[in-house]
């Protein structure tokens, strides 16, 4: 017959005490919740050795106290005077670490929000090294087009076919519907064209007029407004 093997219970964890917890908080790596939890366990064992130092004290000197209670209770009185000079220090000196890890907890928090910034920069540096340039000349490129065809547009609708409408300009098609003039132009004349508004500089500028991607214009003085 085959025995039933029962499982051998593990030993329990060391119970550890408030006094390593504080050794522990004050000498090795920590965290501000950790000092916390520790400060204020002191702060409540302060409050305790005060009641217990309150009542040893009225034991002590308690008349009706035999002379072997009121010998222990003096004892307990000194024993619970250096344990309330103990916590005490303890106490100040994790108010000290707190202040310490706190400040190493909040300059962690900036560098690594820096370096999430400074990443997304060098992210987007990259980017527009990379496509800006034949961005930026497609889009000149296209305004481009944009002008011859719109000179052609304006030529046809000063000749139109028996029957043929006016042809709208290319903005007109692009964007919500308009008023137009009698001339089928947008009724606010005061806003140009694409090709005319629009400027695209260079990712490197020295303050020159190579600065800007142009677009020359025919009938018109200059290049794109910069």
């Amino acid at each position: 017959m085959v025995a039933n093997l029962k499982a051998v219970p593990t030993a329990s964890e060391p119970t550890i005490t408030l006094r390593q917890r504080v050794a522990d908080a004050l000498t090795k790596d920590t965290t501000t919740a950790e000092l916390r939890s520790c400060l204020a366990d002191t702060q409540a064992d302060i409050a305790r050795v005060e009641r217990d130092r309150i009542s040893a004290e009225a034991k002590a000197v308690d008349p009706l106290s035999t002379e072997e209670e009121a010998t222990e209770a003096k004892r307990q009185c000194e024993s619970l005077r250096f344990d309330m000079e103990r916590l005490k220090a303890s106490e100040i000196r994790l108010n000290i670490r707190l202040d310490q890890i706190a400040e190493r907890e909040a300059q962690a928090a900036l560098r690594a929000r820096y370096d999430e910034v400074r990443a997304e920069r060098d992210a987007v540096i990259a980017e527009m090294t990379e496509h800006y340039p034949q961005l930026a000349e497609g889009i000149v490129a296209l305004l481009e087009r944009m002008r011859v065809t719109e000179g052609r547009i304006a030529e046809v609708n000063t000749a139109l076919p028996r029957g043929a409408d006016r042809l709208p300009w290319i903005e007109t098609g692009l964007a919500e519907p308009i008023t137009l003039n009698l001339y089928g132009s947008p009724s606010n004349a005061s806003v140009p064209p694409l090709y005319q508004s629009v400027q695209l500089p260079r990712l490197v500028r020295t303050g020159g007029n190579d600065d800007f991607y142009k677009l020359f214009m025919r009938n018109t003085q200059g290049v794109l407004p910069y």
